[in-house]
């Protein structure tokens, strides 16, 4: 399992990933023009992506994911602006907003429990008791 950290940078990219993949060759450009107009270090930081890499910290938290979605908005052409806007609203939903906001920093527990994982060689060669074999029949 991540980590809610790693969860919500992973949101991040993945809004980003399906905005680009909706977008046209016009469009495109103009994303891309405008997120290298972002000072070096934070768009490479975000390139890096890993632990160690020089300026990876830049997105490290939901401040700094921000701060290059807002850089980004503010550098794009007005086509690319509406199309960020209506991806947001109808697209990235929660996962979005909790990972440019202090809305993510509380930890996200899994709506459906986790079993821990059982060996099926151990599960076929565990006895059987009466009581197990009655509750399966009902």
């Amino acid at each position: 399992m991540w980590d809610s950290k790693t969860r919500l940078q992973r949101d991040f990219c993945v809004f980003g990933g399906e905005f680009l993949m909706a977008q046209d060759s016009v469009n495109l450009r103009g994303f891309f023009n405008a997120f290298f107009l972002l000072p070096t270090a934070t768009w490479s930081g975000f390139l890096a992506n890993w632990p160690g890499l020089p300026n990876n910290e830049k997105i490290d938290d939901w401040l700094g994911r921000c701060v290059m979605g807002l850089g980004i908005f503010w550098n794009a052409p007005l086509s690319v602006k509406l199309g960020l806007m209506k991806a947001g609203v109808f697209d990235g939903g929660w996962p979005m907003l909790r990972s440019v906001t202090p809305l993510g920093t509380y930890d996200i527990q899994p709506e459906i429990p986790v079993e821990p994982i059982v060996l099926k060689s151990k599960v076929m060669d565990a006895p059987l008791d009466q009581d197990t074999v009655l509750a399966g029949s009902k």
